[in-house]
């Protein structure tokens, strides 16, 4: 999906990078575990993923496995969960990735570089956000602004496989 980086604010900076590691806990009925049972028993990873233009979710499988694992594909993208324990659960991991964060020289170094190169650019944010813009998020303003996006911004399906496009269409139509 259109989302990522480049769309964030100083207030909102964070958010796809929340919904990314939210869309895989759960949809409809199914927990995450049930999900992560079918799809470790089918070989394949379900995982989702932010980045500066762009957020969504990857899957990768043996085509004939498709029956099984699209599902779940279109669900967690469609309808995720986004319980509360979970929302809580990635917000402290957040957190604790920017502690992390500042610890280490390195990152620092690219943190300077990114405001030096990007200014007021958002790609001179960081991906995670900050503690006061994570802290200002919630799991409906999550909620709100993934189902915005399903409904307004543009989306892109890549797939690679042994199955006729014309049956991959159909799919996603539904």
């Amino acid at each position: 999906l259109k989302g990522g980086l480049t769309v964030e604010t100083l207030k909102n900076n964070g958010a796809h990078n929340l919904i990314s590691a939210l869309l895989t806990k759960g949809f409809g009925n199914l927990k995450e575990k049930e999900i992560k049972e079918i799809v470790e028993n089918s070989s394949s990873s379900l995982n989702g993923f932010s980045g500066k233009n762009a957020y969504g979710l990857t899957l990768h499988g043996l085509s004939e496995k498709m029956e099984l694992l699209f599902p779940l594909f279109i669900g967690s993208l469609i309808n995720p969960s986004m319980n509360p324990k979970d929302f809580t659960h990635e917000r402290e991991m957040v957190y604790r990735a920017l502690d992390n964060l500042e610890k280490n020289p390195l990152q620092q170094c690219f943190k300077k570089i990114e405001k030096l190169m990007f200014h007021k650019h958002p790609y001179s944010m960081n991906q995670m956000g900050t503690r006061e813009s994570v802290k200002a998020l919630n799991r409906k303003k999550l909620i709100d602004l993934h189902n915005l996006n399903l409904k307004k911004k543009e989306i892109l399906f890549t797939y690679c496989g042994n199955q006729d496009i014309e049956e991959i269409i159909g799919l996603l139509s539904e």
